[in-house]
């Protein structure tokens, strides 16, 4: 076996390898630009070769959605060459990085297969949130079923490609939006948001991003007060991805939830896609009671996690 660094030839391997144990729908572009803001920050990623093949996949560095002292940590090993020692020699190989930032902690995501998870926690990680990713097959989806949903009098359902032209500072309002919802989430503090421009890049000027997948409530006073954001995979799969979806606390407990997360499936039913996916943390009981009313089934689930590294 052997671990060296990754090249640009092995973007390709790498790309197959995520999405063999994660399903991200990731694309060799999408992986290279990544690779490349990765390589402004302090990082290291790491490749375990056999026979010729890519096996194993190791990236630790900088990562500015996380707290200020701590790097992230991410070690992937394809499931047909697992127990075979290419983790931890992978995990070996980033120690003398480690060491030299000497970071307060590494932050990790590992899928909750028990063998996995178990691998990690006999390295000094713990579990800080369990998330369930669930999936919607969007041919069995009938919107009609939930007629009932309806929202509040005086409130109305938009999509932001609607409302953009004629709203003042569209842009920024919706980064708000989404940034007040975030911080409503189990997780949603754990993770610094990213500075306004660069948020706006992701969700609205990206490759996967969809103004039309974007929900939006707005009471009678013209006020944004719920949020579905909707994006595409852009690995020609026909799937989406529901981001976030919440509304504000006055708003709650009266299926708004529910009905902005419909008009997001409908939508994308209509436009052609074949399924959604969405990740939601296991404790958020009132979303993932939406998700089932909806027909959302388990696909997969992942744990966050953290280990302390300063003595």
């Amino acid at each position: 076996m052997l671990i060296r660094p990754q090249t640009e030839a092995d973007y390709a391997a790498a790309v197959d390898l995520i999405n063999t144990v994660y399903d991200e729908g990731l694309t060799v572009e999408g992986y290279a630009n990544d690779t490349e803001r990765r390589a402004q920050n302090p990082s290291m990623v790491l490749i375990a070769e056999v026979n010729g093949q890519v096996v194993g996949r190791a990236a630790g560095g900088l990562d500015p959605r996380l707290p200020p002292g701590e790097l992230s940590c991410m070690v992937t090993v394809h499931p047909t060459m697992r127990r075979r020692g290419v983790g931890h020699s992978l995990w070996d190989a980033l120690q003398p990085f480690y060491a030299q930032q000497n970071p307060a902690s590494l932050r990790s995501t590992v899928s909750d297969e028990p063998e996995v998870a178990g691998w990690a926690e006999r390295r000094g990680f713990r579990v800080m949130h369990h998330q369930i990713e669930g999936w919607l097959d969007l041919s069995s989806f009938d919107p009609a079923a939930f007629a009932a949903f309806t929202v509040p009098a005086g409130v109305r359902l938009s999509t932001y490609a609607a409302e953009h032209r004629q709203t003042e500072r569209a842009e920024s309002r919706l980064y708000q939006l989404y940034s007040q919802h975030l911080r409503d989430t189990p997780d949603g503090g754990d993770w610094a948001i990213p500075p306004e421009e660069e948020w706006i890049r992701w969700a609205l000027h990206s490759d996967g991003s969809w103004s039309e997948g974007i929900w939006l409530a707005i009471d009678p006073a013209g006020d944004w007060v719920g949020l579905s954001l909707m994006g595409r995979y852009t690995d020609g799969s026909q799937r989406g991805h529901i981001y976030l979806t919440g509304v504000r606390p006055s708003y709650r407990g009266v299926g708004l939830a529910t009905a902005l997360k419909v008009r997001a499936a409908s939508q994308a039913k209509a436009d052609g896609l074949v399924g959604l996916t969405t990740l939601n943390d296991a404790t958020n009981k009132p979303i993932l009671a939406v998700n089932q009313r909806m027909g959302f089934r388990k696909k997969s689930g992942i744990y966050r996690l953290i280990k302390p590294w300063r003595a």
